[in-house]
């Protein structure tokens, strides 16, 4: 619409140089009408668009409201979690609207999604707290099974095996170099630092593949 107002006056001034030519002014006006009634419907089209596009995000937040009240409590996270992944898609793809629209919906959507999934939030959150306390048992446990079977060495020794050894039953530094028999003695705080170590970096990742 305003590209065709720009065009009347760009003739108007045109017609300001010269002699103005009727003819030609009647066949311009008649195509910028023409022109005109095209832009308008498809104006039409886009506002009627517009209004649907918006009454179908305002169903949708409706309906994520309705579904958390019914079953964002779980116990199936993994179909809680497919739910409101196809929620977020849905309403990523519900439409155009208007950036005034965009910006009164989008904090309604915002509110109703992530009330929705909080309680999927907070379930990750538990197991994450069970698993932490299944790491903190099997680490006390494994701690005190090292300490009674191996033994505490602050010297290096030959183990059985013949390999170099040191505190209890450490064949490396934390750094990954291996215990030699020409290291000097260490103390109990890094005894204690080496068991820790030891566990965590090789015995505590397998009991994580075992957690569920």
């Amino acid at each position: 619409q305003e590209a065709l107002r720009e065009l009347r006056e760009q003739w108007k001034l045109t017609d300001q140089g010269g002699m103005p030519n009727h003819a030609l002014w009647k066949k311009f006006d008649q195509a910028c009408n023409r022109a005109y009634k095209v832009v308008e419907s498809w104006h039409d089209k886009t506002r009627a668009e517009a209004g649907l596009h918006r009454d179908t995000r305002l169903k949708l937040i409706a309906e994520v409201q309705d579904w958390t009240q019914q079953h964002a409590q779980g116990p199936d996270w993994k179909a809680v979690t497919r739910q409101l992944a196809q929620f977020s898609e849905r309403w990523r793809e519900a439409g155009h609207v208007s950036e005034k629209v965009f910006a009164e919906l989008q904090p309604l959507w915002k509110a109703a999604y992530q009330a929705a999934h909080a309680p999927l939030d907070e379930a990750h959150k538990a197991g994450v707290a069970r698993r932490q306390a299944l790491i903190d048992e099997a680490l006390a446990l494994s701690s005190a099974l090292v300490r009674r079977f191996e033994g505490l060495r602050l010297k290096p020794y030959l183990c059985r095996a013949g390999i170099p050894t040191v505190a209890y039953g450490a064949t490396r530094y934390e750094d990954g170099h291996p215990v030699r028999l020409t290291d000097g003695v260490i103390d109990r705080d890094y005894a204690e630092f080496l068991l820790n170590h030891q566990l965590r970096k090789h015995y505590i990742p397998q009991v994580v593949l075992l957690c569920p």
